[in-house]
């Protein structure tokens, strides 16, 4: 579900997201939505952000937000959006220049996973931009 922030008209979107699990080899398996929990130990979560030429172009940090079936985030450090401390899990920078762009991270567990799903928001900057999940059986 993409979610969009009016800045005017120049609003980024993620869409597109794709799981894909990286097993202890660091052979990247099929791409899905549904995974077992003992079969990977990295995610590498993608999206596309969207085009747009009226975005502000340039350097930007983008956040994954992680979070497990209870609620909580699977931690990495925090940072500021709408006056409030958000807890992320990932981040990285990107350039972005108007046009659509690839945004992947890569995200090894802190803890064991449980069953469930668990909803993953993309942040750039202190918006958030797009969300999808994934779930563990």
């Amino acid at each position: 579900f993409p979610v969009t922030i009016n800045e005017g008209a120049a609003i980024l979107k993620a869409e597109q997201f794709k799981f894909i699990p990286i097993k202890n080899n660091g052979k990247e398996q099929e791409a899905g939505t549904e995974f077992k929990a003992d079969k990977f130990s990295k995610l590498k979560i993608c999206c596309t952000l969207s085009e747009n030429s009226l975005t502000r172009k340039g350097s930007k940090t983008a956040y994954l937000v992680l979070m497990n079936p209870d609620g909580s985030t699977q931690s990495g450090g925090t940072f500021e959006s709408g006056g409030k401390s958000i807890v992320y899990s990932e981040k990285t920078r990107l350039d972005y220049q108007g046009q659509s762009l690839s945004l992947c991270f890569t995200w090894t567990p802190s803890t064991p996973l449980s069953k469930g799903t668990y909803p993953a928001k993309v942040y750039v900057e202190d918006t958030q931009v797009g969300q999808s999940s994934f779930s563990l059986k």
